[in-house]
């Protein structure tokens, strides 16, 4: 196909292929810097994972529901379960105006000026800091926990940097497991699949260094399970120097036939944190009951039509 055709003449160029990045200075990329993953080592574990959704739109304001779960495990057994539900309402006045709600009252929730996004990225951006601050309240209560965060370890606020800068001084492991990663390379391919495409098949590895000035955060690309077609951006504090005993207790709990090479706490928090269509339905649906009772109502009129239309266009 010609659009192929055309993507492969743009990045069919004779530079090296270098890991892009804005802040950092990147490596050539070479087969020299694989490392295999040979072992597997069980220990007690906790994931941490959020989902959220857009319930009710007014247009210049929005209602979302956020979900943060933890799940822990021993070795293969399950031990340990929260969910938490928070709702947030965001009114775009000059600046927004949030206020965010668990067990219906009103959490004590610093938040940063989220001014530069669009009202229905917000959600999302809130429900990273409660991620983050439910990994603080885990590295508060014990001491030398393995925590798995679906998440990098950058942050990308001033109360981000805060709660990560004290989770990263506890004494505790703490992963930032990427599912997607939006890396690339100097010649505008992903970073993933090059490195993939360089490596060895037949084995679990991790690539290391990507760039040569890293401070505070090491970052890696990862494959756990050789015959996973997916490898990952994960990433570790600085101050953790046994890398192998990380990725080894990694591999160990990514043997799972359904995600392969994917550490399957973190699957199990993702299906608990998730909003599913279903749960997303019956929330609006309560919501617009409680709107119908106010003039909110009217606002939501302004972004529903899409969706009388596709009553119209799929009703059988």
């Amino acid at each position: 196909m010609k659009i192929i055709n055309h993507i492969l003449n743009v990045l069919n160029s004779k530079e090296a292929e270098v890991a892009l990045s804005k802040e950092l200075k990147g490596l050539p990329l070479t087969r020299n810097n694989f490392t295999a993953i040979n072992g597997a080592r069980a220990c007690q574990v906790y994931a941490v994972d959020g989902g959220s959704s857009v319930i009710s739109d007014g247009g210049a304001w929005i209602i979302a529901k956020i979900k943060i779960a933890v799940v822990g495990y021993d070795s293969e057994k399950k031990n340990h379960k929260t969910v938490s539900n928070y709702y947030a309402s965001i009114i775009n006045k000059n600046n927004y105006e949030i206020t965010v709600t668990k067990d219906d009252k009103v959490v004590d929730l610093t938040l940063p000026d989220f001014n530069a996004y669009e009202i229905d990225e917000v959600p999302s951006k809130i429900m990273k800091i409660l991620e983050w601050k439910t990994c603080r309240d885990l590295c508060n209560k014990g001491k030398k926990l393995f925590i798995m965060m679906d998440s990098p370890l950058e942050a990308d606020n001033k109360v981000e940097e805060e709660v990560i800068r004290h989770v990263s001084e506890s004494d505790n492991t703490v992963i930032g497991f990427c599912k997607t990663s939006r890396m690339r390379t100097t010649k505008g391919r992903s970073l993933l699949g090059v490195i993939n495409g360089l490596s060895d098949k037949l084995k679990s590895w991790y690539y290391y260094p990507l760039y040569e000035n890293e401070e505070g955060v090491n970052t890696f690309i990862l494959k756990l399970n050789k015959i996973s077609r997916f490898s990952h951006k994960v990433q570790m504090f600085a101050k953790e120097n046994d890398f192998i005993k990380n990725f080894e207790v990694l591999a160990f709990f990514a043997r799972d036939s359904e995600t392969l090479g994917y550490p399957y706490p973190l699957v199990k928090a993702d299906k608990i944190a998730r909003i599913t269509n279903f749960e997303k339905r019956k929330e609006m649906n309560i919501f617009e009951r409680e709107l119908k009772k106010t003039d909110l109502i009217n606002d939501t009129y302004s972004q529903s039509f899409h969706a009388e239309l596709d009553k119209r266009m799929y009703k059988t």
